[in-house]
């Protein structure tokens, strides 16, 4: 097997921390693995405001590329994440070899995370944007996360996100479409807008699925299962 760059793209409320096992099994399998933490999230939480939105993400991970030089990268943009992955995307496309949406929305040119989400919901995140209040992370029965170790190692790392992160529309991916792509989706998540988002990406056939009978932290609770899936993703 032929080694890959992996840059594995965290979702809300956590840092590239949360890929700490998997990032280290890929390696020992010859992969190279970056693990960004975008603004404002894990170690860069001093950095949090509720200014930050979609499109600074974006420029973070374009700017992990770019300051380390990788190219034929696979980006595997885990929950939010795969909104930040397919921006990136979009913008370097001559860099991307592959994406994988793991338990992800499915994003799409010109909408935002809320869109995907209940009318009350995105009228709180508005409020919150405009109150310049963060949004505070979600419940773990929500993700399906049912270990307490996991979460005794989670909860303390969690950082509030910027709301505008989920209000901002995503700019046009047009062209995204030729990079290859794969979805991996963990079956005991409780998210709707992730389900819909694999269902809508299977029924169309635009990549390879995977199931995996896990929790949306997949990463953490089932690291083993995660790598497989993700190594068998690659084009």
């Amino acid at each position: 097997m032929n080694a890959s760059t992996f840059v594995l793209v965290p979702g809300a409320w956590h840092g590239g921390w949360v890929w700490n096992t998997v990032a280290a099994r890929l390696r020992a399998q010859g992969h190279r693995v970056t693990t960004p933490t975008l603004s404002g999230m894990g170690d860069r939480r001093r950095e949090a405001t509720a200014d930050i939105g979609l499109s600074d993400h974006i420029d973070d991970l374009e700017a992990h590329l770019f300051m380390e030089g990788l190219d034929e990268v696979v980006l595997v943009g885990w929950s939010y994440g795969s909104f930040v992955a397919a921006g990136v995307a979009a913008r370097m496309p001559g860099k991307v070899r592959a994406i994988i949406y793991l338990d992800a929305i499915v994003p799409s040119s010109g909408r935002s995370v809320a869109d995907y989400a209940a009318p009350a919901t995105k009228d709180f995140l508005a409020t919150l944007a405009a109150e310049s209040r963060l949004l505070a992370p979600m419940p773990f029965d929500v993700f399906g996360v049912t270990d307490a170790d996991v979460i005794a190692h989670v909860q303390p790392r969690l950082v509030d996100q910027p709301p505008r992160t989920f209000l901002e529309p995503l700019s046009s991916i047009v062209g995204i479409e030729a990079i290859a792509q794969a979805y991996v989706h963990c079956m005991r998540t409780n998210i709707p807008s992730v389900r819909e988002g694999y269902e809508g990406f299977r029924n169309a056939g635009r990549g390879k699925v995977i199931e995996l009978d896990v929790d949306h932290h997949c990463m953490l609770t089932a690291p083993e299962e995660t790598v497989r899936a993700l190594i068998e993703c690659l084009p």
